[in-house]
């Protein structure tokens, strides 16, 4: 029996991720018969399956989940290494990772951390995406230095590692081309959605379904949905180019709104937000606690609200 190593670990994640063995390769840059060489020898160390089948994906046995727990926190602790090791050989020790979802990764960590080095030029910062539970754990194994998370995401067991601050929220929001809009520029009811096409993105259907409870309890049709886009980029293309209108986070959306290029559908009865919170790593707020550390968790809590649309923030 061979002794585990970070390698097959990092395939093991990768797999959960992507939710399928070709995923993991393409994504590790690997053959799918390379994956699953790699997986035949953890299944040989736990001495059972670590996945099965469900449908075209494959989850995690009981034995599969114990490993990747231990995987997590060895990657994490693995990681934290090489990043102290990398500090202490160029002599810098503040070299930050900040986390977020792919829209903050994309939309509102950059310009905030940007504002951030700008000020503080000795700083080194790289942004990651991930989603809130991997997010979570990457920070409380230390692998990320704080993250931007959805609170309802953190388990409770582990709010006081990561010592979550309330951030508020970010509107979902409904919005159309501005040249011509479906709406005509006028608030419209939920029955006129029955209208209207709508795009989603193909890993964020639950963005585009977050009318659909509404429109049920009207006893009306769920969102007609006429194309899927694989990113926020190629999403905002569609609607503005007049395919259809679409349910986003408004920090997706506010340069294209302050543009002129899209406008938002007003629709009666729909306000939904997504909570926003801070978190931070115990390694880096309890042992590894600089000046700089503390000046950018204060530059983020007092940035991010605004970089997210937020009324009334600075």
């Amino acid at each position: 029996m061979e002794a585990l190593n970070l390698h097959q670990l990092r395939i093991l994640a990768a797999i959960v991720e992507h939710g399928s063995f070709a995923g993991a390769a393409q994504a590790l840059g690997l053959t799918q018969p390379a994956v699953s060489a790699q997986i035949r020898h953890l299944d040989a160390f736990a001495g059972v399956p670590l996945f099965m089948r469900d449908g075209r994906r494959v989850v995690l046995t009981e034995a599969g989940r114990a490993m990747y727990r231990g995987a997590q926190e060895m990657l994490g602790t693995a990681e934290a290494l090489s990043r102290d090791l990398v500090e202490i050989r160029s002599g810098e020790r503040d070299r930050f990772m900040v986390g977020g979802a792919l829209a903050y990764a994309t939309y509102v960590l950059p310009a905030v951390v940007t504002s951030f080095v700008f000020t503080h030029p000795g700083v080194w910062i790289s942004v990651v995406d991930g989603s809130s539970g991997d997010l979570v754990e990457r920070v409380r194994t230390g692998a990320l230095d704080v993250a931007i998370v959805t609170p309802s995401r953190i388990p409770l067991q582990l709010a006081e590692q990561v010592d979550p601050t309330t951030l508020g929220g970010d509107d979902l929001v409904i919005v159309e081309t501005a040249s011509a809009p479906f709406s005509r520029g006028a608030p419209v009811a939920l029955r006129d959605l029955a209208d209207v096409p709508f795009l989603r993105m193909s890993r964020r259907r639950a963005l585009a379904t977050a009318l659909d409870p509404l429109l049920a309890r009207d006893a009306l049709e769920p969102a007609r949905i006429v194309m899927e886009v694989a990113n926020w980029e190629g999403l905002k293309t569609a609607v503005r180019l007049g395919l259809g209108a679409a349910v986003v986070f408004r920090s997706v959306v506010l340069d294209e709104l302050r543009r002129g290029d899209l406008r938002l559908i007003e629709v009666d009865g729909f306000a939904q937000s997504r909570e926003l919170a801070l978190i931070c790593s115990p390694q880096r707020r309890n042992e590894r606690m600089t000046a700089a550390f503390r000046a950018l968790l204060a530059h983020l809590e007092a940035q991010i609200p605004a970089a997210a649309g937020q009324p009334h923030t600075l």
